[in-house]
Protein backbone atom coordinates (compact mmCIF):
# COMPACT_ATOMS: atom_id res chain seq x y z
CA UNK A 1 0.00 0.00 0.00
CA UNK A 2 1.15 3.27 -0.96
CA UNK A 3 2.54 5.54 2.02
CA UNK A 4 0.04 8.07 2.91
CA UNK A 5 -3.15 6.22 1.57
CA UNK A 6 -5.68 4.61 3.68
CA UNK A 7 -6.49 0.97 3.30
CA UNK A 8 -9.71 -0.24 1.31
CA UNK A 9 -10.98 -1.59 4.45
CA UNK A 10 -11.01 1.86 6.17
CA UNK A 11 -12.35 3.71 3.09
CA UNK A 12 -15.43 1.01 2.57
CA UNK A 13 -16.53 1.47 6.49
CA UNK A 14 -16.42 5.34 5.79
CA UNK A 15 -18.89 5.02 2.23
CA UNK A 16 -22.27 5.61 4.47
CA UNK A 17 -20.79 8.46 6.06
CA UNK A 18 -19.92 9.85 2.06
CA UNK A 19 -23.13 8.84 0.97
CA UNK A 20 -24.93 10.20 3.76
CA UNK A 21 -23.19 13.69 3.17
CA UNK A 22 -23.61 13.62 -0.35
CA UNK A 23 -27.45 12.81 -0.08
CA UNK A 24 -27.77 15.77 2.76
CA UNK A 25 -25.66 18.26 0.59
CA UNK A 26 -28.62 17.25 -2.53
CA UNK A 27 -31.17 17.85 -0.24
CA UNK A 28 -29.76 20.98 1.04
CA UNK A 29 -29.36 22.24 -2.55
CA UNK A 30 -32.68 21.30 -4.07
CA UNK A 31 -34.46 22.71 -1.39
CA UNK A 32 -32.40 26.00 -1.93
CA UNK A 33 -32.94 25.83 -5.93
CA UNK A 34 -36.96 25.72 -5.06
CA UNK A 35 -37.20 28.22 -2.47
CA UNK A 36 -34.37 31.32 -3.82
CA UNK A 37 -36.99 33.34 -2.36
CA UNK A 38 -36.22 32.31 1.28
CA UNK A 39 -35.61 35.21 3.95
CA UNK A 40 -31.96 36.04 4.80
CA UNK A 41 -32.87 35.33 8.39
CA UNK A 42 -34.50 31.55 7.32
CA UNK A 43 -31.40 30.96 4.74
CA UNK A 44 -28.73 31.83 8.11
CA UNK A 45 -30.76 29.09 9.29
CA UNK A 46 -30.99 26.75 6.93
CA UNK A 47 -27.23 26.77 6.10
CA UNK A 48 -26.75 26.85 9.58
CA UNK A 49 -28.37 23.41 9.71
CA UNK A 50 -26.63 22.24 6.57
CA UNK A 51 -23.24 22.77 7.55
CA UNK A 52 -23.46 21.68 11.19
CA UNK A 53 -24.55 18.09 10.09
CA UNK A 54 -21.90 17.83 6.85
CA UNK A 55 -19.74 18.86 9.53
CA UNK A 56 -20.42 16.48 12.35
CA UNK A 57 -20.55 13.58 9.53
CA UNK A 58 -17.16 14.57 8.24
CA UNK A 59 -15.74 14.45 12.21
CA UNK A 60 -17.10 10.91 12.12
CA UNK A 61 -15.84 10.21 8.66
CA UNK A 62 -12.01 11.22 9.64
CA UNK A 63 -12.12 9.30 12.96
CA UNK A 64 -13.48 6.27 11.19
CA UNK A 65 -12.20 6.02 8.12
CA UNK A 66 -8.29 6.25 8.37
CA UNK A 67 -5.23 4.53 9.67
CA UNK A 68 -3.15 7.11 10.52
CA UNK A 69 -4.00 10.90 12.26
CA UNK A 70 -2.16 12.63 9.16
CA UNK A 71 -4.30 10.85 6.62
CA UNK A 72 -8.18 12.42 8.60
CA UNK A 73 -6.75 15.88 9.50
CA UNK A 74 -8.02 17.27 6.44
CA UNK A 75 -11.38 16.06 7.09
CA UNK A 76 -11.54 16.54 10.76
CA UNK A 77 -10.47 20.17 9.79
CA UNK A 78 -12.99 20.70 7.43
CA UNK A 79 -15.67 19.18 9.77
CA UNK A 80 -14.28 21.56 12.56
CA UNK A 81 -15.21 24.18 10.38
CA UNK A 82 -18.34 23.51 9.12
CA UNK A 83 -19.50 22.90 12.77
CA UNK A 84 -18.42 25.91 14.07
CA UNK A 85 -19.99 27.70 11.04
CA UNK A 86 -23.33 25.79 11.61
CA UNK A 87 -23.45 26.54 15.96
CA UNK A 88 -22.69 30.11 15.15
CA UNK A 89 -25.70 30.59 13.22
CA UNK A 90 -28.21 28.70 15.40
CA UNK A 91 -26.44 30.87 18.67
CA UNK A 92 -25.96 34.19 17.16
CA UNK A 93 -28.03 34.60 13.70
CA UNK A 94 -28.89 37.90 14.27
CA UNK A 95 -24.66 38.28 14.28
CA UNK A 96 -24.36 36.02 11.74
CA UNK A 97 -26.70 37.13 9.32
CA UNK A 98 -24.94 40.64 8.18
CA UNK A 99 -21.71 39.00 7.76
CA UNK A 100 -23.42 35.42 6.29
CA UNK A 101 -22.08 36.12 2.62
CA UNK A 102 -18.55 36.49 3.91
CA UNK A 103 -18.66 33.83 6.12
CA UNK A 104 -20.50 31.71 3.41
CA UNK A 105 -17.44 32.61 1.21
CA UNK A 106 -14.87 31.80 3.70
CA UNK A 107 -16.14 28.53 4.06
CA UNK A 108 -16.63 27.63 1.07
CA UNK A 109 -12.78 28.23 0.24
CA UNK A 110 -11.51 26.45 3.23
CA UNK A 111 -13.39 23.20 3.44
CA UNK A 112 -12.60 23.09 -0.49
CA UNK A 113 -9.02 23.13 0.26
CA UNK A 114 -9.42 20.60 3.00
CA UNK A 115 -11.49 18.45 0.47
CA UNK A 116 -8.87 18.58 -2.12
CA UNK A 117 -6.01 17.34 0.42
CA UNK A 118 -8.75 14.97 1.39
CA UNK A 119 -8.88 13.29 -1.87
CA UNK A 120 -4.90 13.25 -2.16
CA UNK A 121 -4.81 11.69 0.55
CA UNK A 122 -7.49 9.31 0.91
CA UNK A 123 -8.38 7.81 -2.58
CA UNK A 124 -7.13 5.26 -4.56
CA UNK A 125 -9.04 4.84 -7.17
CA UNK A 126 -8.69 7.65 -9.93
CA UNK A 127 -12.47 8.08 -10.76
CA UNK A 128 -13.46 8.54 -7.09
CA UNK A 129 -9.83 10.72 -6.15
CA UNK A 130 -11.54 13.21 -9.58
CA UNK A 131 -15.44 13.11 -7.99
CA UNK A 132 -14.26 14.22 -4.58
CA UNK A 133 -11.72 17.13 -6.21
CA UNK A 134 -14.88 18.29 -8.43
CA UNK A 135 -16.59 18.29 -5.09
CA UNK A 136 -13.87 20.27 -3.39
CA UNK A 137 -13.06 22.59 -6.74
CA UNK A 138 -17.17 23.58 -6.44
CA UNK A 139 -16.67 24.35 -2.41
CA UNK A 140 -13.94 27.09 -3.76
CA UNK A 141 -15.12 28.12 -7.15
CA UNK A 142 -18.15 29.08 -4.21
CA UNK A 143 -16.42 30.83 -2.00
CA UNK A 144 -14.05 32.90 -4.57
CA UNK A 145 -17.73 33.59 -6.33
CA UNK A 146 -19.44 35.05 -3.33
CA UNK A 147 -16.40 37.34 -2.67
CA UNK A 148 -16.32 38.67 -6.05
CA UNK A 149 -20.35 39.39 -5.06
CA UNK A 150 -19.88 41.05 -1.94
CA UNK A 151 -23.38 43.20 -2.94
CA UNK A 152 -25.40 39.83 -4.34
CA UNK A 153 -28.58 39.79 -2.92
CA UNK A 154 -29.97 37.13 -0.74
CA UNK A 155 -31.92 35.28 -3.47
CA UNK A 156 -28.74 35.41 -6.01
CA UNK A 157 -26.98 33.97 -2.78
CA UNK A 158 -29.37 31.47 -1.91
CA UNK A 159 -29.40 30.31 -6.02
CA UNK A 160 -25.48 30.23 -5.92
CA UNK A 161 -25.40 27.71 -2.46
CA UNK A 162 -28.01 25.80 -3.65
CA UNK A 163 -26.27 25.08 -7.41
CA UNK A 164 -22.81 24.33 -5.36
CA UNK A 165 -24.77 21.71 -2.74
CA UNK A 166 -26.40 19.75 -5.90
CA UNK A 167 -22.76 19.93 -7.72
CA UNK A 168 -21.09 18.96 -4.38
CA UNK A 169 -23.95 16.40 -3.44
CA UNK A 170 -23.88 14.38 -6.78
CA UNK A 171 -19.90 14.39 -6.77
CA UNK A 172 -20.23 13.19 -3.17
CA UNK A 173 -22.66 10.56 -3.51
CA UNK A 174 -20.92 9.30 -6.86
CA UNK A 175 -17.69 8.57 -5.12
CA UNK A 176 -19.64 7.18 -1.91
CA UNK A 177 -21.00 4.67 -5.42
CA UNK A 178 -17.41 2.78 -5.98
CA UNK A 179 -16.70 2.27 -2.06
CA UNK A 180 -18.43 -1.00 -1.58
CA UNK A 181 -19.93 -1.65 2.17
CA UNK A 182 -17.85 -3.04 4.71
CA UNK A 183 -17.68 -7.04 4.59
CA UNK A 184 -17.53 -8.84 8.06
CA UNK A 185 -14.65 -10.18 8.86
CA UNK A 186 -14.01 -13.95 8.36
CA UNK A 187 -14.93 -16.16 11.27
CA UNK A 188 -11.82 -17.78 12.47
CA UNK A 189 -12.03 -21.86 12.10
CA UNK A 190 -12.81 -24.09 14.66
CA UNK A 191 -9.38 -25.78 14.42
CA UNK A 192 -7.86 -22.59 14.97
CA UNK A 193 -10.08 -21.37 17.41
CA UNK A 194 -9.45 -24.34 19.55
CA UNK A 195 -5.26 -23.42 19.15
CA UNK A 196 -6.01 -20.30 20.33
Amino acid sequence: MAHGQTDPSQLRRSSRLVALRGAWALLFGLAALLRPGMSLGVFVLAFGTYALVDGVAAVAQALWAVEQPRQGAPLLLEGGVSVALGVAAWGWPFAVSPAVLFLVAMWGIITGLLELLAARWLLHAPVDRLLLRMAGGASTFLGVVLLLLPHAGTRRVVLLVGLYAVMFGACTALAASGLPPAKPLPEPEAGQSEAA
